[in-house]
């Protein structure tokens, strides 16, 4: 009887270990990841966007990032014939305010531009550098891969790797990410011998989340990033190219039946019943999107001229702090208009032709106005999205207090797993020492 319960207890405390490690394992890995983006302080690459089934370019852009501020420089190529851009764009943030430009180049010559509280969304639609590092996983944030997968609110490393293009990865699976109204889970196949970097992303609709694809987890798949590769730049291992395709789920009547016969069979049924009748389905949407990444360079600092835009003569504006539109050059004096109409900001909709929310009508502007100052006892003129020196501070101190946790969460877990190694010791030490009776 008493050897029943020792061993009992050190079975007990064998489970007790194995949570332990598991902690371990998970905390280990996401501090990796975080210490290793750390390492990127600014990056700065030519890209070219395009679909390798049908090599169409869709978009060729500089594009620069630097710990929160972010620039897109490029031309985009739209409708049937792409030999040539049709479009210049522009979208840089500063820290503070975010600047849109957009200029057609085919016919007619016209230009427009914006001034706007940070909108994440309108650099997150883009194909960059970003999407291969899983930044962009979230579209609704700025927040890197590393500090999503913390957030989760369940976290798992599988025990078996698996390879992907000859490395061996770990197996990363989060649930209950939040993205706008959404939740979504990630999947994600880490590579821990070169810096912690993504090879593989997967998003898949929670069942979580309200009017979701899906019944059960991972189920609804929604992206998937691969067939990425990694080059050794300037001391840092980064990505040079990977693929970005959307998937959308259905739910399709089991093989072999037709609606008719279904609703004969099933009609008696509640609609959650008849839900569970139905078979899952995911379909590819359109064509799968590619990035090359070139002309790399990190950590060698960015002109902080890239993070603003100067608009040129002629050009359409539309503050939308001050709620006023003008045209630059124009010949008449800056005015407010009340009612003026502007399309409303809406994130345009992923790979599909983003736009920047610009004025259908505006008012003119004198001849010497090349860009408007924001009133700073404006509270309408205030940036939704800007940071003071305080808060700056206080974000780098979050992110300090957010990495101690997870390597004190690290050390707890070992403190934990020492504790229990010496009761098992102990226990074991206290039952050889009583004397021996059948077990």
């Amino acid at each position: 009887m008493r050897c029943s319960k020792t061993w009992m207890a050190i079975m007990f405390l064998f489970s007790f270990i194995s949570i332990a490690l598991e902690q371990n394992s998970n905390a280990t890995i996401i501090s990796e990841i975080l210490k290793n983006e750390k390492r990127i302080k600014d990056v700065q690459a030519n890209v070219k966007w395009y679909e390798p089934e049908t090599n169409n370019i869709l978009v060729v852009f500089e594009w620069g990032w630097e710990n929160g501020k972010e620039f897109i420089n490029g031309h985009k190529w739209l409708g049937k014939d792409k030999k040539e851009p049709t479009t210049e764009i522009k979208y840089a943030f500063n820290g503070e305010v975010q600047r849109n430009f957009r200029q057609n180049m085919r016919g007619e010559s016209w230009s427009t531009g914006g001034i706007f509280g940070f909108t994440p969304d309108t650099f997150n639609v883009y194909m960059t550098p970003k999407a291969l590092l899983g930044y962009s996983i979230k579209q609704h944030g700025q927040e890197t891969f590393g500090h999503i997968l913390s957030k989760a609110k369940e976290l798992i490393i599988r025990e078996q790797t698996e390879e992907i293009n000859g490395h061996e990865c770990c197996v990363v699976e989060a649930k209950g990410i939040e993205d706008g109204d959404c939740i979504y889970d990630v999947r994600a196949w880490i590579d821990t011998e070169r810096d912690f970097r993504p090879l593989k992303i997967e998003k898949f609709s929670s069942p979580e989340c309200k009017n979701a694809d899906a019944s059960k987890h991972w189920q609804a798949l929604v992206i998937r990033i691969d067939n990425i590769e990694l080059e050794q730049i300037d001391g840092v291992w980064f990505p040079i190219t990977g693929d970005r395709s959307f998937f959308t789920n259905e739910w399709v009547l089991p093989k072999g039946i037709t609606e008719e016969e279904f609703k004969r069979s099933f009609s008696h049924l509640t609609e959650e019943e008849q839900m569970k009748k139905l078979r899952h389905t995911t379909v590819p949407q359109g064509l799968t999107r590619r990035i090359e990444i070139k002309m790399v360079k990190i950590n060698k600092g960015i002109n902080p001229e890239n993070f603003t835009i100067k608009f040129p003569l002629d050009c359409r504006v539309w503050d939308d702090f001050r709620q006023i539109g003008y045209v630059i050059g124009g010949s008449s004096a800056l005015s407010e208009i009340a009612s003026l109409e502007v399309k409303e900001s809406k994130s345009p909709n992923m790979d599909q032709s983003p736009e920047s929310a610009l004025p259908d009508k505006t008012s003119e502007v004198g001849e010497q106005e090349v860009e408007p100052a924001i009133d700073e006892n404006s509270k309408a003129s205030k940036p939704k999205h800007e940071l003071t020196g305080n808060e700056k501070s206080e974000t780098e101190e979050s992110d300090q207090k957010e990495h101690s946790n997870i390597l004190g969460k690290v050390s707890y877990a070992m403190y934990f797993l020492g504790l229990l190694l010496v009761l098992i010791v102990v226990g074991v030490v206290y039952a050889m020492r009583k004397p021996k009776t059948n077990c």
